[in-house]
């Protein structure tokens, strides 16, 4: 499952991201982030999940982060 997210750039953005994934139960497989519009940095993420509940889950998790602005998928 591939997600797209644009987020606020920040110190240990990319950890705290990562870490939510985690927490949430869900195999970070690949993260990519990519270019950037001033302070906003669009990155990529592939997880595995079990099933749409289970991406939802993730998803939520992700979204309680201040600096994630949307989440989409591809």
């Amino acid at each position: 499952m591939t997600l797209m997210l644009e987020v606020e750039s920040q110190r240990g953005i990319i950890a705290n991201l990562a870490s939510a994934v985690t927490e949430a139960g869900a195999n970070l497989l690949k993260i990519d982030s990519g270019e950037h519009e001033g302070q906003i940095y669009k990155v990529q993420m592939d997880l595995a999940v079990t099933n749409r509940v289970h991406l939802a889950a993730v998803i939520k998790k992700l979204r309680r982060l201040r600096a994630v602005l949307k989440i989409t998928r591809p």
